[in-house]
This record gives structure tokens, C-alpha cells and sequence, in this order.
């Protein structure tokens, strides 16, 4: 019965847009789509936009979603498959509390 407390903690601490993504996978994409103008992580170099840790935090991992799924004025128009933008939106929440 220990395991019940255990097991309601760790999905409590998951992020929910987080499942059925891979934030490693979602890191690998993130600095290959993203990080030419973005700062990808705190260990990246700053550039002149807002970073992903900083987007992160101001939207959420359905608003990001839905933002990477339609195309932008001043970026590029990435055709990402479903399981991409579930990577990257893992990964993009595992930035939350950073």
C-alpha cells in the first residue's frame, strides 16, 4: 500500500503535456529547429530572442503546441510531425522549473 502515496507524488510532479513526449529527444530538436535564434538551454549562448526556458515559463504546453503547429511572421515555417511537437513540448516543460 506504500507505493500508492509514491505513485500519486510522481504524477503530480509530471508535467501533463509532458506524457507521450520525450523531453531527450525533445532537447535534440529543440537545438536543432530552435536553437539558431533561440537560447535552447541556460548553458546556451544568449541571442536577441526570447530564450525556450523563458517561453516556457510564459506559455503553456498547449499554447506552445498549437504556436508550433501554424506558421509565423519572422520564423521559419517548420513542418514538425506530431510526435515532434509532443517531444519538444516535453522538453519545454521539463524547463518550467528552471
Amino acid at each position: 500500500m506504500r507505493s500508492a502515496p509514491i505513485a500519486i507524488l510522481i504524477a503530480a510532479a509530471t508535467p501533463a503535456h509532458a506524457e507521450g513526449g520525450d523531453v531527450a529527444s525533445g532537447h535534440r530538436l529543440a537545438q536543432i529547429w530552435c536553437g539558431a535564434c533561440h537560447q535552447v538551454g541556460a548553458e546556451d549562448p544568449a541571442k536577441l530572442t526570447p530564450s525556450l526556458p523563458e517561453l516556457a515559463r510564459l506559455w503553456s504546453a498547449p499554447m506552445l503546441e498549437k504556436y508550433m503547429r501554424s506558421s509565423h511572421q519572422n520564423m521559419p515555417n517548420f513542418m514538425l510531425t506530431a510526435t515532434q511537437i509532443k517531444d519538444i513540448s516535453a522538453y519545454l516543460s521539463s524547463l518550467k522549473g528552471n
